[in-house]
């Protein structure tokens, strides 16, 4: 947590855990939770997503990414930025991507998922 001196402080407990959030693959677009920073301070933060983009990363898109830009309320205090929650994706790449994938990416396929 940025104090108003600028000085930082790292979280040392959150509550509840934030793996709890999302966990079936639909993360919640109303929650809080609770913290407490090294300083010792404790705060209540509450988030209010406000716009959501899905995207998926690795060869096979093996990895689901969902950005949201979000609106946070810290003590009070309304301020804005980003959560980010990353999820494992079992489906593969669509074949209607695959399909106008160029030569040399389609020779590298085999080779890459070890088939």
């Amino acid at each position: 947590m940025y104090e108003v001196d600028g000085s930082l402080h790292a979280l040392e407990r959150v509550s509840p855990h934030l793996w709890s959030y999302g966990e079936n693959g639909a993360p919640p677009t109303d929650y809080g939770i609770h913290v407490r920073a090294t300083n010792g301070k404790e705060y209540v933060i509450q988030v209010q997503v406000q716009e959501t983009q899905e995207l998926y990363i690795g060869w096979e898109w093996e990895a689901r990414i969902v950005e949201r830009r979000c609106k946070f309320t810290v003590e009070g205090i309304q301020g804005f930025g980003i959560s980010e929650c990353q999820y494992r994706h079992v489906h593969g790449r669509p074949e209607v991507f695959a399909k106008a994938d160029p030569d040399w990416v389609q020779s590298k396929k085999p080779w890459i998922s070890g088939k």
